[in-house]
């Protein structure tokens, strides 16, 4: 087994909703969480938090966020001015 295929074997995927819109992907040094297959957020252990620009896209959106970040809205922003969390336009 190559490395790649080792370092692919030790992901996880966890459903946030019923119908798999809302997951997030776990792997040993991170996590990442998607919405209709959009990169939302990526926790680091150990960096900054990053969050993409379709992060308040939605209402569903914004609450799956939150249950990832284990913060509301206004604590979102709160982050994101004081540079807890760090604004990514792009990939």
């Amino acid at each position: 087994m190559t490395k790649h295929q080792s370092t692919l074997a030790t992901l996880s995927v966890q459903t946030m909703d019923s119908v798999g819109n809302q997951i997030v992907i776990h792997s040993k040094d991170s996590s990442v969480f998607y919405s209709y297959n959009t990169i939302i957020a990526i926790k680091s252990y150990g960096k900054p938090t990053l969050i993409f620009p379709s992060w308040d896209y939605s209402v569903t959106t914004l609450k799956y966020l939150g249950n990832f970040l284990g913060a509301g809205k206004q604590l979102i922003k709160q982050r994101l001015a004081d540079s807890t969390y760090i604004y990514k336009g792009e990939l």
